[in-house]
């Protein structure tokens, strides 16, 4: 290689291309049939098809499909009567309730498995050290996500051709359009792309898979409601809007209403508009999520590769040649006896502070709109307090359950597993540790519910037992739900698989059971006894049942000290109270039962003592 001669003039770079030959080279077919899926899509293609999750997820959603259109079928027919002629009647009768309990299973369904496919996507490539080896490859940034979102897309794609089969099977006995299926599919895939997106873009800034599963949900769940929140604050300035965007601007709206095609109801609503403008916003929202994920990805790799290039400063010489010591930190680190509890209280709830604020500002704005709304005269009625502990419950255990499902597969994919497996502690403590550590980061939510009902027992609107009843209420179920993702977090070695099996079990208990008793009711002459039972460990049922004896009536009246359990009993308070103790007993086993078993399978793999 000659080198440049002395006193020669450098060489020039080349002119940079104009901005019609950079358009004209990135229309090219060649480079966009090279970009587009991209070389990201062939190796995310190629990885999850020799994954055997991937077919087991494919699996599951079969079985259960299955499952569902089974018992659907089964209750429908169980009063089947007459000839061949009025069972054919009855069988069109019965296909649109399985089609559209299929569609709603089918949108909950790929809802969930997008986020869960998406969640892991960068986050794991960060942890894994792998996401700085894009930045040696000519790739930007949105094709990265292209590559990625694509091969989600796949996936969602095949679980969603899965049902077409029976949906388009059950058309045969009549009853069932052909455009509800179309819709309800258009519905559903947008709707899962959507997650998909919002899944990778919350993987782009979160540390760990279940971190970006919730906030990806969290998300999701505020966007399919933004559009009626608008047209609710437009109604109340006396707007004048058509009816019918209300279900036009959700996907769940949309699939609601789109049951008035399969039955006689006048919704007055133009069926075909609603899903059509739904399918269409959802693909506006993708785009710009995709769109804002390309951006946050660019910055991500732009600090990636000025770290690696960042040279370290020399010490300046007045500094090596000072013998002083570094003065100690003044604040207190004392360990103590559980050094897991300790590391795990050190960490924040939070991030970042400006999370916090803005948070804060807006649960305080929304509180205030809630008492105004309301008014003086009926902050004392249901009307108010029921949302709040609707809302704050399901939050607390979203949040209980992903969170929680990160902390033993959290420590190996980070890589420091083995240093804690070094330490002397049991199997026991180690668990423990970090149960009581995760359960101390997941107060925020439930000290707010609880200031809400402070203010409001201040102010005579509810009874003051609700401060003691309903904080027992929201906590044991969020202990449970926390122990069960700690003993999932032991048995799968990837966090977002712990958090969808937390999840699985969870809506099991508060979503099965309910559903087994509609099975075992079908031909008893009482049935209420085994719905009793069933909705008994509903964590959202058992702190509204709690709140209808301490919270006034929708018309006012004074407070009965009486409990309506689900409609089936009114109980007087000593009766509910031994109900009550029962609940928390049965919520304090099933976390001490996980614990237990966490340890025993931390001991297993460690070789010490449980």
């Amino acid at each position: 290689m000659s080198e440049r001669p002395e006193g020669s003039a450098p060489a020039l770079a080349p002119p940079r291309p104009t901005l019609a030959a950079r358009l004209a080279a990135a229309l090219r077919p060649s480079t966009i049939a090279w970009a587009i899926p991209g070389p990201i899509f062939h190796k995310e293609m190629w990885l999850s098809g020799r994954r055997g999750g991937t077919y087991l997820i494919r699996c599951l959603y079969t079985l259960l499909l299955i499952g569902i259109v089974a018992f659907v079928y089964t209750v429908s027919r169980v009063e089947s009567y007459g000839g061949s002629v009025q069972q054919v009647q009855q069988f069109q009768d019965i296909a649109p309730t399985i089609g559209y309990v299929m569609a709603w299973f089918q949108y909950g369904a790929l809802v969930l498995a997008a986020i869960i496919f998406g969640a892991p996507l960068i986050c794991d490539e960060k942890r894994a050290g792998t996401l700085g080896t894009l930045l040696t490859t000519p790739l930007r940034a949105w094709q990265v996500i292209l590559g990625k979102l694509a091969s989600t897309m796949v996936q969602l794609v095949i679980l969603a051709l899965v049902s077409m089969p029976v949906l388009l099977g059950i058309r045969l006995y009549g009853g069932l359009t052909a455009q509800f299926v179309l819709g309800a599919t258009a519905l559903t895939v947008s709707a899962a792309v959507l997650a998909g997106a919002l899944a990778i873009f919350h993987s782009i800034g979160a540390k760990r898979a279940p971190a970006a599963a919730a906030a990806a949900l969290f998300s999701f769940i505020l966007l399919q409601g933004l559009v009626p929140l608008v047209l609710l604050l437009l109604m109340k300035l006396n707007v004048a809007f058509d009816p019918f965007l209300f279900a036009a601007g959700s996907s769940p709206g949309a699939l609601g209403v789109m049951y008035a095609e399969l039955r006689p109801m006048a919704f007055g609503v133009p069926i075909t508009y609603v899903w059509v403008s739904a399918a269409c916003l959802n693909v506006v929202y993708t785009t710009l999520v995709y769109g804002a994920a390309s951006v946050r990805l660019r910055l991500v790799l732009r600090e990636e590769g000025e770290a690696g290039a960042t040279i370290p400063t020399a010490m300046p010489p007045s500094a090596r040649s000072s013998s002083t010591p570094p003065p100690l930190p003044t604040t207190s680190r004392t360990v103590g006896d559980n050094p897991v509890y300790w590391r795990e209280a050190q960490q924040p709830i939070v991030r970042r502070a400006w999370q916090m604020w803005a948070a804060g500002a807006v649960v305080v704005t929304a509180l205030l709109w809630a008492y105004i709304e309301t008014g003086w005269d009926n902050l004392h009625t249901q009307v108010l307090h029921y949302p709040v502990i609707i809302i704050g419950l399901s939050v607390s255990l979203l949040l209980s359950i992903f969170g929680s499902a990160g902390q033993f597969a959290g420590e190996r994919e980070s890589r420091t597993w083995d240093a804690l497996a070094c330490t002397p502690l049991s199997a026991w403590e180690i668990v423990v540790g970090k149960y009581l550590g995760f359960l101390r980061r997941q107060v925020l939510v439930p000290a707010v519910v609880m200031a809400h009902f402070a203010l409001m027992s201040v102010c005579l609107k509810v009874n003051p037992f609700i401060m003691i009843l309903l904080p027992l209420a929201i906590l044991a179920p969020l202990a449970a739900t926390a122990a069960t993702g700690v003993y999932f977090s032991t048995v799968f070695s990837k966090s977002v698989r712990a958090a969808a099996a937390n999840f699985a079990f969870w809506v099991g208990v508060f979503g099965g059971l309910p559903m087994i008793a509609g099975i075992l009711a079908i031909g008893v002459s009482n049935e209420e006894p085994l719905f009793a039972v069933a909705l008994f460990p509903n964590a959202l049922g058992m702190a509204i049942v709690t709140a209808t004896g301490l919270v006034r009536d929708w018309d006012g009246s004074d407070w009965a000290n009486r409990f309506d359990y689900y409609g089936f009993a009114r109980m007087h308070a000593p009766a509910f109270l031994a109900l009550f103790f029962g609940y928390l007993v049965l919520y304090a086993g099933v976390s001490f039962f996980a614990l237990r078993l966490a340890a025993n399978r931390v001991a297993r793999t460690t070789g010490r003592r449980g």
